[in-house]
């Protein structure tokens, strides 16, 4: 996605630290930094800034800016890419909240797929946030890694529970002890989009 474009409510632009003004590179930095639960470990606020401040200028990572009537609103972010193949897809808006975001983010998620012809995109969520979870997995189509190769797998029916391929692959896709959550570390859930699945819901 080398260019601006419309989204929904939203304009997304690809980021650019080094041109346009400088003040979009701080309130970005000083949004993250506010949420130090996102970070996987436990930071000071300066090294967390630092941190942030070298993801968003990495060369190998995709940023874009989320705008809605001139006013910065989020970032979209791809990194762990791996060419043809797939990245690792995270988003945050600054007012916290997804309500409105969900065809904004299907846009961005197609465009991915279309634009740099990934076969996967992967999301890595705390386990406690649920919530996310649930809405990547309700409304964005993401999947357990697992989930539907285990679907009709024999031995699920003696487990005597309602879609026990989806319980099986969320223990599967779990990154033990991963994310620290301000007071204690948390298992990662790990779960992907394939291309061809995104076609099927165009």
């Amino acid at each position: 996605m080398r260019g601006e474009y419309a989204a929904s409510r939203f304009l997304v632009v690809p980021f650019r630290w080094d041109t346009g003004d400088p003040r979009r590179l701080s309130v970005i930095l000083d949004e993250l930094v506010a949420r130090p639960q996102w970070m996987n470990i436990p930071m000071s606020p300066d090294d967390l800034r630092k941190n942030y401040a070298h993801h968003l200028t990495n060369p190998l990572h995709g940023i874009y800016e989320v705008w809605q009537g001139g006013t910065l609103v989020g970032i979209l972010t791809l990194h762990g890419i791996v060419p043809g193949m797939e990245a690792i897809l995270h988003f945050v808006f600054f007012d916290g909240n997804l309500v409105g975001k969900r065809t904004l983010l299907k846009q961005f998620i197609a465009k991915c797929f279309r634009d740099f012809g990934f076969r996967r995109l992967v999301m890595q969520i705390p386990e406690p946030v649920d919530t996310l979870i649930r809405f990547a997995r309700a409304k964005l189509g993401f999947r357990y890694e697992g989930e539907t190769v285990v679907e009709h797998h024999p031995s699920l029916a003696s487990l005597g529970m309602e879609n026990p391929q989806v319980w099986v692959a969320r223990q599967g896709s779990r990154k033990e002890q991963a994310h620290w959550l301000g007071d204690r570390w948390v298992d990662v859930i790990r779960l992907r989009l394939l291309a061809s699945e995104c076609e099927e819901r165009m």
